[in-house]
């Protein structure tokens, strides 16, 4: 394991590093992630801090395909606490946007103090979460792929930007046993091309950049025709009910 000889410092309630000098040589100098500590819990579970390595981070960056990813993969890095081998190299491989995306929020986002109650815990140990990026929802939701159904999920905050002031956490709110929200048919969040024309791989529900959709509610209901216009509309993909949502929008400021 690593002696930390990286300089290192408390910040966010973890230790911040650079992934660049990280397992340079030695032991998990091939592997994505080195351990730090590891330890057991109550529960029987073993877990530990990691850090990406450097040859990890490096392999991160080159699957960041949005501008929006890439500016997250620049932020510093902070120390997580998952299980033993559960990110491993093919998963960041694969490009995967879900695994992409929850390896970003974790080792760039906030702790939160309070754990997601969606999040089953079976990757990371804690809840991380990054405002403004992915709707907010946090890393154990977004690797599922279930960043829709995220308690954490918030469409109006400001992104967060290091060194600002710490973001406080949303409340939770108390979901009953087995319940699910809209949008968990497909359990995924609603994402389009970045602007440099990145579709959606093959097999997946989406693509890399967040859609920030303004409330339903700033549409007057009078300047949607009802006369069965709306009539498909669950065959639309989230790309095409965006534009024609902006259609009634500017169709509505302009009466």
């Amino acid at each position: 394991m690593s002696n930390d000889s990286s300089v290192s410092r408390v910040t966010n309630s973890r230790l911040q590093y650079d992934p660049d000098q990280q397992a340079l040589n030695g032991e998990y100098m091939d592997q994505v992630f080195e351990p730090i500590r590891v330890f057991d819990t109550p529960d029987g579970r073993k877990w530990g801090h990691y850090r990406l390595t450097k040859k990890g981070n490096d392999l991160l960056r080159s699957k960041c395909r949005s501008h929006l990813q890439k500016a997250v993969w620049n932020m510093p890095c902070y120390e997580i606490q998952m299980g033993p081998k559960m990110v491993q190299e093919y998963q960041i491989v694969s490009a995967r946007t879900s695994y992409i995306n929850a390896i970003l929020i974790a080792t760039r986002g906030l702790q939160m103090r309070s754990k997601c109650t969606r999040d089953k815990h079976k990757i990371f140990r804690e809840t991380y979460r990054l405002p403004g990026f992915c709707e907010g929802a946090c890393s154990g939701c977004k690797w599922q792929d279930r960043g829709r159904i995220c308690p954490y999920r918030s469409t109006t905050e400001e992104r967060y930007e290091p060194g600002s002031n710490p973001v406080p956490a949303i409340p939770l709110p108390n979901f009953p046993a087995g319940d699910t929200l809209a949008g968990d048919f497909h359990g995924g969040d609603s994402y389009a091309a970045d602007s440099s024309g990145a579709e959606p791989q093959s097999g997946d529900s989406h693509g890399v950049t967040p859609i920030a959709v303004a409330p339903m509610a700033a549409v007057p209901m009078a300047a949607i025709p009802m006369d069965g216009a709306m009539d498909g509309i669950q065959d639309m993909s989230v790309s095409e009910m965006f534009s024609l949502y902006q259609f009634f929008h500017q169709s509505s400021s302009l009466q």
